[in-house]
């Protein structure tokens, strides 16, 4: 059976790291005391991490939300975060779409959204030109959707989107070996999520939001592709009122061709455009 992301509640990163293996790793208790815009809540509140001193990869298991008990009013709303989709008006998942069909170039796409709470954006992206079909798929089918697919499916994809949710991971190997087997051999993968840039966990309110287990370095991130014979790349997103200066879009293709592809395309344009 698939461990998928947030299934499991014991932390699996104790004395060897969880992605690279190495065993020099540092236990540490940081407090967030930084009050920031719609973040305050979480001013003062203290957590304890594991941190691999090899890859700076970063872990919280008991940050761990449990997305399946607590069910459809744990997801982002959409009237609350401009991200989220609400079927109307786009949000990041249907412009990281489009941006994946500028790099492949192909018509007749088929493509998956991991996990997309309650965003609405794969109605919008079914009404792509050269999009013949859009799923989604989740630990459940939280919007009772006919376009739902199981998340041990074995259906693979031109383009699969995974906006926000790799930081959720409790066991991040099996589990992003899992969003690579969604991808058929010409597929892309385009992960959204903030990287660790600093040895200080105090600095950025990220590692400290709920239900943020992993956070992850671009080193660690190379690693996870790497074992998984993976050409990946990062770049830095515009537009949809970013401002955070550590977020990332991961570009991950298991195909030579569909990466020299999209090298072309960042030798032209250096950042993926979201508007």
């Amino acid at each position: 059976m698939i461990m998928s992301f947030l299934y499991s509640k014991i932390p699996q990163f104790e004395n060897v790291c969880n992605i690279c293996f190495s065993r020099n790793i540092k236990k540490t208790q940081s407090t967030y005391s930084h009050e920031v815009g719609p973040t305050s809540y979480v001013r003062n509140k203290s957590m304890n991490f594991t941190i691999c001193r090899n890859c700076n990869y970063s872990f919280c298991g008991e940050n761990f939300k449990d997305y399946i008990s607590l069910g459809s009013q744990s997801m982002s709303n959409s009237d609350k975060f401009k991200r989220v989709g609400d079927g109307i008006t786009p949000g990041r998942e249907f412009f990281m779409t489009k941006g994946a069909i500028a790099i492949i170039k192909r018509e007749k796409l088929k493509v998956l959204v991991f996990a997309p709470g309650n965003s609405l954006d794969h109605q919008l992206i079914r009404k792509i030109e050269s999009v013949m079909e859009c799923k989604i798929t989740d630990l459940k089918n939280f919007q009772v959707s006919d376009y739902f697919i199981p998340i041990e499916a074995k259906e693979v994809f031109d383009i699969v989107i995974a906006c926000e949710v790799v930081e959720h991971f409790m066991s991040p190997r099996k589990e992003f070996s899992n969003l690579f087997r969604y991808l058929n051999k010409n597929g892309l993968l385009i992960v959204s999520t903030d990287t660790r840039v600093s040895e200080c966990t105090t600095e950025r309110v990220y590692p400290f939001l709920y239900g943020h287990t992993s956070y992850y370095s671009g080193r660690s991130l190379i690693f996870l592709a790497e074992m998984n014979n993976m050409f990946i790349d990062f770049r830095t997103p515009e537009g949809q009122n970013f401002n955070s200066k550590i977020k990332r879009y991961i570009y991950m293709t298991k195909s030579k061709e569909t990466y020299f592809k999209l090298v072309e395309r960042f030798a032209v344009i250096t950042r993926p455009l979201c508007e």
